[in-house]
């Protein structure tokens, strides 16, 4: 990992997919001033939601926008207004018949390589969009190396996009290449879908800075 040299370094934890912010939210009321959460979430109803449930606290900034490798707009497949299945890829089994929306997007890396000094916790579950900028990220060392902690959810295969088997594939190879260990599927096999959300916050502020 890279040292950087500062005297108030701060965690960011970038939320890629947010959602309804359900692990924002507690890693923001768990969390101290040396957190900043970083929620992307380009279904508009549920960005202005999570706008709306953070108002106030200056450690959060929400954008109603696609998180991917470029600037610009593309087209979302929304299975339901509020659907957490949404993807910009239109092979994503719960893609096929949906409505389509054009979203903004964000060019993730630019966006990361930004942050003010300190470590970052990637945590990622887009639907798909991981399969655009994770390769990016791999490639640049300094940014990879301020990622302290992975938690990207992969959407290949026969279930989810089938296109995306061979990619994911291959990012396996080199994180496995780079020692990069990502906890999948939110946390493992202790995933927080079962009863284990404060576990995986607690561990995420372990790199949260110490400040003087």
């Amino acid at each position: 990992m890279v040292k950087i040299k500062s005297d108030n370094l701060i965690l960011h934890f970038v939320d890629v997919g947010a959602h309804t912010g359900r692990t924002s939210k507690k890693i923001l009321q768990s969390g101290g001033d040396n957190t900043r959460v970083w929620m992307f979430e380009p279904n508009a109803i549920l960005a202005l939601s999570l706008i709306a449930d953070t108002q106030g606290d200056s450690r959060a900034v929400v954008y109603a926008k696609a998180f991917t490798d470029k600037e610009g707009r593309a087209d979302m497949y929304t299975p339901d207004k509020t659907s957490e299945s949404s993807s910009l890829y239109a092979d994503k089994k719960t893609s096929i018949g949906s409505p389509v929306i054009s979203v903004p997007c964000i060019d993730g890396v630019a966006f990361l390589k930004k942050l003010s000094p300190g470590p970052i916790v990637l945590y990622s579950n887009c639907e798909g969009s991981e399969f655009d900028f994770i390769p990016k990220v791999l490639d640049d060392k300094e940014l990879r190396d301020r990622i302290v902690f992975w938690s990207v959810s992969f959407h290949h295969g026969q279930r989810k996009i089938p296109s995306m088997k061979p990619t994911y594939l291959k990012i396996k190879a080199r994180m496995d290449e780079l020692g990069i260990e990502n906890v999948i599927g939110h946390y493992g096999n202790r995933d927080i879908r079962e009863g284990k959300l404060d576990e995986f916050v607690k561990e995420v502020l372990t790199y949260a800075p110490k400040n003087s």
